[in-house]
C-alpha cells in the first residue's frame, strides 16, 4: 500500500460553474466549499493513506503558478505539465509512463480533482480494499461504483453482474439517463454511479490502452517523457477520448466496488445546492444577498448586490461584473453560453 502511487487530473476548465470558474482560475482550484479548494481537498484525503511523494498531478501548463500556490510541497517532479487539453486517455497514459519510467511494476490509483467526498474513512477503506484486490488479480481493473439514493441524470451508471468478494463484474457502462430510465435504475441493485475513478496495475492498463488505442504506443515510443519539449512535440496527434469511451467501455477486465461515502461530482450548481446548508426557505447565499418570497435559491455575490423577489430553484452567481442567471434544474446547460461568451470572459 505504501509504494501505491495516486494520479489527479486537474488540468479541466470547469466550465459549467461560470462566471465563479474561468479559464484563469478553474473549478479545482476554487474554495466552494469550505477554506480549502477542491484539488487541496483531494490531495489531503489521499495522503491519509499515501506520501506526498507518491502523488501525481496532470494538469495545464498554464495552471503552473496556480498548483505551486495550491500544493506548495509536491516535488516539480511530480507535476505532468499537458500541452493542451486532450481528454483523460492522453492524461492517464501520460502519468502511467512517466511512473512506469521510474517504477517498474505499481499499483495506481486515478481521481478527478472536483469531487467532494463526506466520509473520507469510506473512501479511504474503499482504495485499500481495491489496492488488496488488484495485488490479489493484476489483471482487474477496478472503478469505485457509488450506492445511488436518487434518479440521478447528471452521472453515467454502471451495471454490474455478480458478485464475487466484494467486488462486482462490468456487465456495461450507461450514458447519463433520462429520469425514467434513472428511476428504473435504482430500483435495481444491479446499477451504481460511475465516480470516474479507476485502479490498476500499471501494466495492465498500458496493455489496454495500447489495444484500444494503438496510436498511444507508437506516438510515446522512444520519447522521453520527462521532456515537455518531446511531449509537446507529439501532443496533438494524441486522439482525443476519454478512458471511459476508449478503454472502460471495451474491455472484459473491468469490475467495480460499490461504495458509500457521501460522494458527489461538483459538475452543476444544483450540486453545490445540495450540499451546503440552507436557510428556513430552502436558500443558499452568500454575500450581500437580500430576498422577498424567494425559496429553494442559490445566490453568490462576490463583489455587488443581489436581490430576489418572487422567484424559486434559481441560481444567480456575480463575479467580476458578470453575472449567471439560471434555472437549478437546468443547470448542465451553462456550458451552452460559453462558446458565446468572448476568451477574455471565460
Amino acid at each position: 500500500m505504501n509504494k501505491m502511487k495516486h494520479v489527479i487530473m486537474c488540468g479541466g476548465s470547469g466550465s459549467r460553474f461560470w462566471p465563479l470558474s474561468t479559464s484563469k482560475m478553474p473549478k479545482q482550484f476554487l474554495k466552494l466549499i469550505g477554506n480549502k479548494s477542491l484539488l487541496r481537498l483531494t490531495v489531503d484525503r489521499l495522503l491519509n493513506i499515501s506520501s506526498i511523494e507518491n502523488i501525481f498531478l496532470v494538469t495545464s501548463k498554464k495552471y503552473e503558478d496556480l498548483i505551486k500556490s495550491e500544493i506548495p510541497e509536491i516535488s516539480e517532479e511530480n507535476i505532468l505539465y499537458e500541452p493542451s487539453a486532450r481528454n483523460t486517455t492522453a492524461a492517464i497514459y501520460y502519468a502511467l509512463k512517466t511512473i512506469k519510467s521510474k517504477n517498474n511494476s505499481s499499483v495506481v490509483g486515478v481521481y478527478p480533482a472536483d469531487h467532494y467526498i463526506k466520509s473520507e474513512q469510506d473512501f479511504v477503506a474503499s482504495v485499500k480494499e481495491a489496492h488488496d484486490l488488484i495485488t490479489k488479480y493484476k489483471e482487474r481493473v477496478y472503478t469505485l461504483g457509488i450506492k445511488p439514493n436518487y434518479p440521478s441524470t447528471s452521472y453515467g451508471y454502471i451495471q454490474c453482474d455478480a458478485d464475487n468478494e466484494n467486488s462486482y463484474k462490468v456487465a456495461q457502462f450507461c450514458e447519463k439517463p433520462d429520469l425514467d430510465t434513472a428511476k428504473k435504475m435504482i430500483e435495481s441493485d444491479s446499477y451504481v454511479w460511475n465516480s470516474g475513478m479507476f485502479f490498476f496495475d500499471i501494466q495492465t492498463m498500458l496493455d489496454e490502452i495500447n489495444l484500444f488505442v494503438p496510436e498511444m504506443e507508437s506516438l510515446f515510443g522512444g520519447v522521453d517523457v520527462e521532456d515537455f519539449n518531446q511531449i509537446e512535440n507529439i501532443w496533438n496527434q494524441i486522439p482525443k477520448i476519454s478512458i471511459d469511451y476508449a478503454v472502460m467501455e471495451k474491455t472484459q477486465k473491468a469490475f467495480c466496488l460499490k461504495v458509500d461515502c457521501g460522494w458527489t461530482d461538483l459538475g452543476t450548481w444544483v450540486s453545490l445546492y445540495d450540499l451546503l446548508d440552507k436557510d428556513k426557505d430552502g436558500n443558499v447565499f452568500e454575500g450581500n444577498v437580500f430576498s422577498h418570497k424567494a425559496s429553494n435559491n442559490l445566490a453568490i455575490a462576490k463583489n455587488s448586490n443581489i436581490g430576489i423577489v418572487g422567484l424559486d430553484n434559481i441560481a444567480v452567481v456575480e463575479h467580476n461584473n458578470q453575472i449567471l442567471v439560471i434555472n437549478l434544474s437546468d443547470s448542465e446547460s451553462v456550458r451552452k453560453i460559453i462558446d458565446q461568451l468572448s476568451d477574455s470572459d471565460k
